[in-house]
C-alpha cells in the first residue's frame, strides 16, 4: 500500500526547485522597497542583545564577554526556530488558493517555509564572526558538529510544521496558541540568562523538559566551543521521533480534507 506522507515528501524533493523560488519571492515580496530587507531582523536581534547583556550583565552579575555571544546566538537561532514555527502554522491556511488551483504536492509548501526561514538565518549568521572575534570566542573542532546538528533541528522543524499545519487549517485558534506559548517560552529558556544560575534549585530538571532549550544548545555550544553532551543528542532524537510520528500520523489522515478546510 502506498504511503500519502513518503510519496508527497519524495514529490517535493523532485520539485525542490519550486519551493527554493517561492521562498526567494516571499522574502522580495515581504521587504519590497525595503534598503536593508532581512538586515532589519539582523539589527534588532543586535540591539536587543546589546540591552539585554547590560541590564542581566549588571543585575546578575553576569561577564559580559561571556554572556553577550551567549544571548546573541541564542536569540538568532530563538528567533529562526519561532519563525518557522508561526509560519507553519500557517502553512496550508495561508497558500488556500494554491492547493485549489494548482495540484503539487502539499509538503512543497512546508519545503517553501523551511527554506525561506534558512534565507533570512543567513543574513544573520554573518554577524558571527564579528562576534566571535569582538568577544575572543573560543572556537574549536567542536564547530563543525553544527554540520549535524543543524539538519536535525531542521527535521524537528519541517515535521512540526506538517502537523501544526493540519491542526491549524481545522482549528484557527492554534496559530494565536501557538505564539503565545512561544512568548512565554522565551523566558523559561536560558537565552539571556545562564543555566547555571539553576545550580542546585530543586526546579533545574524542568529544563530539561523544555524541547527549546535542547535546540537552542544543539546549535549555540558549538559556536562557543562547547561539547554538546549526550542528554541533548539523545532528547533531540526522541523528539524527531516524536515530531514524525505526529506528522505523517496527521498528514495520512487528514491530506484529504485539507483543501477542504482551508
Amino acid at each position: 500500500m502506498k504511503n500519502l506522507f513518503i510519496d508527497d515528501f519524495l514529490n517535493s524533493v523532485k520539485k525542490i526547485s519550486l519551493p527554493y523560488e517561492l521562498g526567494k519571492q516571499d522574502i522580495n515580496l515581504r521587504y519590497k522597497r525595503s534598503v536593508l530587507g532581512p538586515f532589519w531582523i539582523t539589527i534588532n536581534i543586535v540591539l536587543m542583545s546589546i540591552c539585554l547583556s547590560f541590564v542581566f550583565g549588571f543585575i546578575m552579575k553576569q561577564n559580559l564577554n561571556q554572556l553577550f555571544p551567549h544571548l546573541f546566538f541564542g536569540l538568532i537561532f530563538w528567533n529562526f526556530i519561532t519563525l518557522t514555527i508561526n509560519d507553519g502554522c500557517a502553512v496550508f491556511s495561508a497558500n488556500s488558493h494554491m492547493l485549489h488551483q494548482i495540484k503539487i504536492p502539499y509538503l512543497v509548501l512546508v519545503f517553501r517555509v523551511i527554506i525561506r526561514n534558512i534565507y533570512i538565518l543567513m543574513h544573520n549568521v554573518i554577524t558571527i564572526p564579528i562576534i566571535i572575534i569582538l568577544f575572543k570566542v573560543d572556537i574549536n573542532a567542536n564547530i563543525f558538529f553544527l554540520l549535524i546538528n543543524f539538519p536535525l533541528v531542521l527535521l524537528i522543524l519541517f515535521f512540526t510544521c506538517i502537523f501544526l499545519g493540519i491542526l491549524n487549517s481545522r482549528f484557527r485558534d492554534l496559530e494565536n496558541i501557538v505564539q503565545n506559548l512561544l512568548n512565554i517560552s522565551f523566558y523559561l529558556t536560558p537565552i539571556f540568562w545562564n543555566l547555571d544560575l539553576l545550580s542546585g534549585s530543586k526546579y533545574g530538571f524542568m529544563i530539561n523538559l523544555n524541547p527549546f532549550y535542547h535546540m537552542i544548545e544543539l546549535l549555540r555550544k558549538p559556536l562557543l566551543g562547547l561539547q554538546v553532551n549526550s542528554v541533548i543528542y539523545l532528547f533531540i532524537f526522541c523528539l524527531i521521533l516524536l515530531t514524525c510520528f505526529l506528522a505523517s500520523f496527521f498528514f495520512i489522515k487528514y491530506k484529504k480534507r485539507i483543501a477542504y478546510w482551508v
